[in-house]
């Protein structure tokens, strides 16, 4: 039996399940569902981050389910956050979701002040990144570029971190 620390699992058992969850969600490559459908019809949503190249701070995202709230303040149909540490795959995850079509986006929070932060024109000066790897362009992208659906259980996808600024 694994003990708890401080109500989390030990490191050790922390990565034990996130390599669990990605070879389950590796067959869908890139997106699926793995598992046996819950039985509640809510499914979940594991996100793996890639790209990380800064290791520390923090991840918040934010969980869209409609078009007309994407990216608007108080918009997120969920968040999310997760810790950076060296060695450890980061994920975002979101329990007790009803199947539909989402969007996330996230930033990774270096200085941890709660937002991100922007240089000259508004560019982010911190790492940050939409679903299906979407870019930037003269503006953030759209729900349509973004989205992506989940099904009942376990749904995996993963998703690189972009920076502009080095």
């Amino acid at each position: 039996m694994l003990e708890k620390r401080h109500g989390r699992l030990p490191p050790t058992a922390r990565v034990r399940g996130v390599i669990l969850a990605a070879l389950l969600a590796a067959p869908a490559c890139g997106m699926g569902s793995v598992g046996k459908p819950a039985a509640s019809g809510l499914g979940e949503l594991f996100i793996f981050l890639t790209n990380i190249r800064k290791p520390s701070g923090v991840v918040n995202a934010g969980l869209y389910r409609r078009t007309d709230h994407f990216l608007r303040p108080g918009g997120e149909f969920r968040t999310a956050t997760c810790a950076v540490q060296p060695g450890i795959i980061p994920y975002l995850y979101f329990p007790r979701l009803p199947p539909a079509e989402y969007a996330v986006c996230f930033y990774q929070d270096l200085n941890l002040n709660g937002r991100v932060d922007r240089g000259f024109l508004g560019i982010p000066l911190e790492p940050f990144g939409f679903c299906r790897h979407a870019r930037i362009g003269l503006g953030a992208p759209c729900f349509d570029a973004c989205f992506f659906r989940t099904a009942e259980g376990s749904n995996g996808i993963s998703t690189a971190v972009q920076e502009l600024v080095k």
